[in-house]
């Protein structure tokens, strides 16, 4: 639903005067619920949008959600003069605002509220919605007076937003106590699992009803293929795609997306679709079991030992690769633990090549050193751009010729920027991968095909 100007004034106004964004003001606006702080009488006619004035109701804050008349919602816009002026902006069983709803961004509404600076340094959207605009003003925004991170209009990722403040955080964009506020914000945030429940939709609870035949007819025409993966994968890919479409579009969508393939490909496929090619025990066989059955269809006799092996491999390879972690974790400790970064600049003029468009990221390389024309140059936010997709020379704790030691500007200003000195703890970061991995694959792996480059092969 498009929002009214006046629904929108009043959005603005629950977050005004820099203040955070109050939990009950959430539930009242944002839920259906039957009890209301305040309950006025009023003889006016009511009517969405409109906007009346009740002489003598008393005390009621500016932005309260106030029931009217027992059959209407308002919200208090001012209570000055010994009277209220409400705007009138839902029926009572049904919530003022959805996190979907939309509205046209009103820079006019925002100087009025925030102060003529706020959102200063965003690319404000001209149409944005009420989700989208609580999240940045309560996690972004309120903690950092408004003025340090552009407006994010788009699906929120956790490790994203996680990587985007704590990136202004060592670049000393946000102090210690805005990050601070910022922790605090995020997990308010997180839980009031009241305002919505966007995985619980009629959709999100079924998927396309035309699967089952077009599973069946593809088993049909590949009978003798079955244990192949790569035809596994094609019946995979196909049905989770067919999924996918069924979401389209339904509040539940945003959801699903935000957890990223997983959601897609290993939690509803197997729910809905199909437990699909289950590697063997033996790894080192190349070999895969088939189950055309979903959790919702329920299990045969024939798949029980190769379910029964996956759920055994998954607790194995957990455990194995847990103390393989261990193991690989002390002995790094023991290689870096007396290796230092304790120089500035080393002096080196070598450097490795860095190919920022095929094989690398550079957005993970913030704060490294590059030289170009003979001229070093420190990636950061806002260079970066000029050098993605090009291949440049970069300075690395490889070329480091500061002795038995490393250098601040080969290992990175992040570094400097933390104050690291030993290094040693920075390392197990490698080997706790392989736990981490080891643990993701106990709660269910992808089945993917890869086209190898023969530089990745012979090298």
């Amino acid at each position: 639903m498009q929002l009214l100007d006046i629904h929108v004034r009043a959005l603005f106004q629950a977050a005004c005067k820099r203040e955070m964004i109050k939990r009950s003001w959430l539930l009242d606006a944002m839920t259906v619920t039957n009890g209301y702080d305040a309950n006025v009488e009023t003889t006016e006619q009511l009517s969405i949008g409109s906007m009346i004035r009740i002489e003598g109701a008393g005390e009621v804050s500016v932005g309260k959600v106030i029931c009217i008349n027992k059959t209407h919602l308002g919200i208090v816009m001012d209570n000055s003069a010994m009277s209220l002026e409400i705007a009138v902006l839902s029926k009572v069983g049904t919530p003022i605002f959805h996190r979907l709803d939309t509205f046209k961004f009103n820079n006019t509404f925002a100087r009025e509220f925030f102060g003529e600076n706020v959102f200063s340094k965003s690319n404000v959207p001209e149409i944005t919605t009420v989700g989208r605009f609580i999240e940045n003003i309560i996690v972004l925004q309120y903690p950092t007076s408004y003025n340090v991170f552009s407006y994010i209009n788009k699906v929120w990722k956790a490790k994203d937003i996680i990587k985007l403040v704590t990136d202004a955080l060592t670049s000393k964009r946000i102090d210690v106590e805005q990050y601070r506020g910022f922790i605090d914000n995020f997990f308010y945030l997180n839980h009031i699992s009241e305002i919505c429940v966007p995985s619980m939709t009629v959709k999100s609870l079924t998927t396309d009803p035309r699967i089952p035949e077009v599973k069946k007819k593809f088993i049909e025409e590949h009978k003798d293929q079955m244990n192949d993966p790569f035809v596994i994968k094609q019946l995979e890919d196909m049905l989770v795609e067919m999924d996918k479409q069924w979401l389209a579009g339904d509040p539940s969508q945003t959801f699903f997306d935000g957890l990223g393939e997983k959601s897609y490909k290993i939690h509803r496929k197997k729910l809905f679709l199909m437990v699909g090619g289950i590697p063997a025990f033996d790894e080192s066989s190349g070999k895969y079991d088939f189950n055309p059955n979903s959790l919702m269809d329920g299990w045969t006799v024939d798949v029980i030992p190769s379910i029964a092996n996956e759920i055994r491999k998954g607790s194995y390879e957990r455990g194995r690769e847990t103390a393989k972690g261990g193991a690989e974790t002390k002995l790094v400790y023991r290689v870096f633990q007396d290796l230092a970064i304790d120089k500035d600049d080393c002096g080196t003029k070598r450097t490795i090549t860095a190919d920022f468009g095929k094989m690398f990221k550079i957005k993970d390389f913030i704060g490294r050193t590059i030289n170009v024309d003979g001229v070093d140059i420190v990636l950061t936010q806002e260079n970066i751009d000029k050098y993605d997709g090009k291949v440049v020379q970069l300075y690395s704790p490889l070329t480091c010729e500061n002795n038995y030691n490393l250098c601040y500007k080969c290992c990175g200003q992040r570094a400097k920027e933390m104050n690291v000195k030993l290094i040693g703890v920075q390392t197990v970061k490698i080997t706790s991968q392989f736990m981490q991995t080891a643990m993701k694959s106990m709660h269910g792996t992808v089945l993917q095909t890869v086209q190898p480059k023969l530089a990745d092969v012979l090298l």
